[in-house]
């Protein structure tokens, strides 16, 4: 609901200075809609997307340019193991934000899943993960380039975390300690994951570096001393 409404929201919010200065000098500006500066606008100081339940490529083409130009503190946490998720990607056909850390990257694209034409009609090899609209996990993981570099938004793969909760991995965020010192964090001091170093440390996953991951300096309960 929030992405599909990015278009309209857009309009009541002040641009961020990085959007501003793509803008054309001299005059007042005026946006696609016809609103200009004189118009009381809002400022978005940071917009947190938690688990999202939307279409990864949506929101990489389409989404992420608006938002960016409202909010310069964006926080997206994910967990691989989100099995909610899992579920919306078999019935959406499609990739799900909140499920890919490693994907957020600029023209990324997942590998189309391989087909076979069989007596029942087509049939999609690797049964459910193809249905998703990709074959593996590792079809979404994107190391940035100078020609694909990363979005700019601070991503938290919480996805080796211990929960308070059994099964889904969808909601524990609002029992989770890491968690919820993190967010209050984010809400009280604005700061980028880069400025929050004693709580979280970049990811470098088998010698890959993801410009944008973030993991919390936390230890899994089955390491002891």
């Amino acid at each position: 609901m929030f992405c599909n409404s990015l278009p309209a929201l857009r309009r009541h919010f002040i641009e961020t200075e990085d959007e501003q200065k793509t803008s054309e000098e001299g005059g007042p500006r005026t946006s696609s809609d016809g609103v200009d500066d004189e118009t009381p606008r809002l400022t978005l100081c940071t917009c947190t997307l938690l688990h999202p339940e939307h279409d990864l490529q949506s929101f990489i083409q389409r989404d992420y340019r608006p938002l960016r130009s409202m909010c310069e503190v964006i926080t997206l946490y994910m967990d691989r193991s989100d099995q909610a998720l899992a579920w919306a990607e078999f019935f959406n056909r499609a990739p799900s934000l909140g499920k890919h850390p490693f994907a957020l990257v600029a023209g990324a694209r997942p590998k189309p899943p391989k087909s076979v034409l069989g007596r029942m009609g087509k049939v999609l090899l690797h049964g459910l993960g193809a249905a998703r609209g990709y074959q593996t996990d590792e079809d979404l993981q994107f190391a940035p380039t100078a020609q694909t570099p990363a979005l700019d938004v601070d991503v938290v793969d919480i996805s080796w975390m211990d929960t308070n909760t059994m099964g889904p991995r969808h909601s524990y965020f609002n029992v989770n300690r890491w968690l919820i010192d993190d967010l209050a964090e984010i809400i009280l001091t604005r700061r980028r994951a880069a400025a929050r170093p004693h709580r979280l440390v970049k990811l470098d996953m088998e010698g890959r570096t993801f410009g944008n991951v973030w993991v919390f300096l936390a230890a899994p309960s089955w390491i002891g001393a």
